[in-house]
């Protein structure tokens, strides 16, 4: 758990139901000057780097603002500098980054957001774009693409998925799956439960 959520969230991962991912986290919001949310994420080395998530399902406790996202930050703090591509709960798609730590997000989005999408984020050199898909197969840019020279010049980044129900003590839920990462990973970790160690 990161910044101020009232209720502890958790990752898990369900061998027994095709490799469905759980992840339910609270907090206040995932934007401005710093996030409060729960992140499941593991350690990638400087390069180039993609992430790819399909979405399943969106608990979001009709807040329209919980937001789910596939993310690289510079570390677990909660005013990292970062790169998201989300799913909110009711205000559609959404691309934000903080390109500086401790200073209020910039976002792009368009609705209306819909589980059963799929969300990727690229990481080139100093650059990085997010794309959105509905089959898994053919991909739309979405937003712009940024240049983040304080994610790019460190030595390794947090990479995974991030939850904030947008409202202290109640959690938000996302089932995913096909959770995919090209690059150079070092381990997988779980801020505060243990998700499970890529082999």
């Amino acid at each position: 758990d990161i910044g101020d959520v009232g209720v502890t969230g958790r990752g898990s991962f369900d061998v027994t139901d095709a490799g469905k991912i759980f992840i339910r986290g609270s907090g206040n919001d995932m934007f401005y000057f710093f996030d409060n949310m729960h992140l499941v994420s593991h350690e990638i080395s400087a390069g180039n780097a993609t992430l790819t998530v399909r979405i399943e399902n969106f608990e979001s406790i009709s807040q329209s603002w919980a937001m789910m996202c596939l993310t690289f930050r510079l570390s677990s703090q909660s005013g990292s500098p970062s790169f998201e591509m989300c799913l909110s709960g009711g205000s559609g798609f959404v691309q934000q980054y903080r390109a500086t730590q401790n200073v209020s997000k910039t976002s792009w989005w368009n609705g209306p957001g819909a589980t059963n999408s799929w969300l990727k984020v690229v990481k080139k050199g100093c650059e990085f774009s997010s794309y959105l898909s509905y089959d898994g197969d053919n991909w739309n840019l979405f937003g712009n693409v940024q240049k983040i020279p304080n994610l790019c010049s460190a030595n390794t980044l947090q990479a995974g998925v991030a939850v904030s129900s947008r409202s202290v003590g109640y959690l938000a839920e996302a089932v995913l799956t096909n959770y995919s990462y090209v690059g150079v990973s070092s381990r997988l970790t779980v801020v505060n439960n243990v998700l499970r160690r890529r082999k």
